[in-house]
């Protein structure tokens, strides 16, 4: 016995299972629009924690936390810079 609550044939329930944003674009896709390596993501990570830490300790003064913007592209491995010049250092 099968008990509806609402008027759908279900349907609903199916549709709510299908992953939704970014999950939805193929494997391939979203590979092919990361352009930093991972040697290029160390560098930018250990660049940008050194950076923040040499900022926060007023060493550097507020210019360092511009590696807040290394280590994002690190962690993200894409770099809207490498893609405007059609650069990257992915070995895809």
């Amino acid at each position: 016995m099968q008990i509806k609550l609402c008027g759908c044939n279900g349907d609903y329930a199916e549709k709510q299972r299908r992953p939704v944003g970014a999950s939805e674009l193929p494997r391939s896709t979203i590979v092919s629009r990361l352009n930093v390596g991972n040697l290029d993501r160390l560098v930018r990570l250990l660049l940008g924690l050194l950076l923040v830490g040499l900022a926060a300790t007023s060493v550097t003064g507020a210019w360092g936390y511009i590696g807040i913007v290394l280590m994002l592209t690190g962690v993200a491995a894409y770099c809207p810079f490498y893609a405007l010049v059609g650069f990257s250092t992915t070995s895809r």
